[in-house]
């Protein structure tokens, strides 16, 4: 089988496992609704939308990481990553960031990622803080504003596409090495 399809038919597997785990079981909390009586029942507008998400790194980090959101809000992210070197003298921190580069969630301490000596294991964890799209926080959405950073992350080549450059959104995730950027892949819907 191709490395090309890997990604894809992880992604795959996740997602139904996903469908078939959330299909039938209720939300123990209701992330964006505070009215827990009536969580079914309140309408579309109450719900996350369930989405699927994924970073694929393939520079001096290879691998895949899937974020899965389910209709609570809640994020499960799975994955793998190589490319890793010597962790004993290396220090690796993980973080979601939008396009200019706005740390927007640190996600370090919820991976709880085990490196060995060339990348991590495969690690899995639920995060009820991060979400794709449920609302204008969400990683999917991410606004990027040159108000926000020190830095103007838009284009500036020619006066007129600065003009109309209205503004970039999505976000990546980034892989830190002793406090530094090493890898940076866009986090995409699937």
């Amino acid at each position: 089988m191709s490395r090309k399809f890997v990604p894809f038919i992880l992604a795959l597997i996740l997602f139904s496992a996903l469908v078939s785990v959330e299909a039938n079981s209720c939300c123990s909390h209701k992330k964006r609704s505070y009215d827990l009586l009536d969580k079914r029942n309140k309408g579309e507008s109450s719900k996350c939308p369930c989405a699927l998400a994924e970073a694929a790194f393939s520079d001096k980090v290879k691998g895949i990481t899937v974020f899965s959101q389910n209709e609570c809000g809640i994020t499960t992210i799975t994955g793998f990553l190589t490319g890793l070197v010597d962790p004993c003298k290396n220090n690796y921190t993980f973080f979601i960031v939008d396009r200019c580069g706005n740390v927007l969630d640190d996600l370090t301490n919820v991976l709880h990622a085990k490196i060995n000596n060339d990348g991590t294991t495969q690690f899995t964890a639920k995060d009820d803080k991060l979400n794709l799209n449920c609302d204008k926080d969400g990683i999917l959405n991410a606004f990027c504003s040159n108000k926000t950073t020190t830095t103007s992350c838009y284009p500036t080549t020619t006066a007129t596409y600065h003009k109309y450059y209205k503004r970039d959104t999505g976000s990546s995730m980034r892989i830190n090495q002793n406090g530094g950027p090493y890898a940076l892949a866009n986090i995409g819907g699937i």
